[in-house]
C-alpha cells in the first residue's frame, strides 16, 4: 500500500542507499549523490504515466462519471471533494 509518489521517491532513496554500499556487493562507486531534480522528474514522469493509464481504462466505461480534483479521507469508505 502507499502512494505512487511515494513509492517512487523510495525506489530512488533505495538506488542511491545500494550504489553507495557497493563494495558490499563487488563493485565500487564513487560520488554517488541524489540529483534532486532528476528524482522530482522521474516521480512526476511515473505519476503522469499511471494518472495517463487510469483515465484511459476509466473513460471506457459509459455509465461512470469521473469527477476530477482534489479530495481528503471523510472515513472509512468515502472522502470530501474540495473545490
Amino acid at each position: 500500500m502507499g502512494c505512487i509518489p511515494t513509492k517512487t521517491l523510495v525506489g530512488s532513496a533505495k538506488g542511491i542507499h545500494t550504489a553507495r554500499r557497493g563494495a558490499e556487493f563487488g563493485f565500487r562507486a564513487t560520488g554517488v549523490e541524489a540529483d534532486w531534480p532528476r528524482i522530482r522528474a522521474r516521480k512526476n514522469e511515473v505519476v503522469s504515466t499511471i494518472v495517463a493509464g487510469l483515465m484511459r481504462g476509466l473513460q471506457r466505461y459509459s455509465n461512470l462519471t469521473l469527477v476530477r480534483g482534489w479530495a481528503s479521507p471523510g472515513g472509512m469508505r468515502c472522502s470530501r471533494p474540495s473545490g
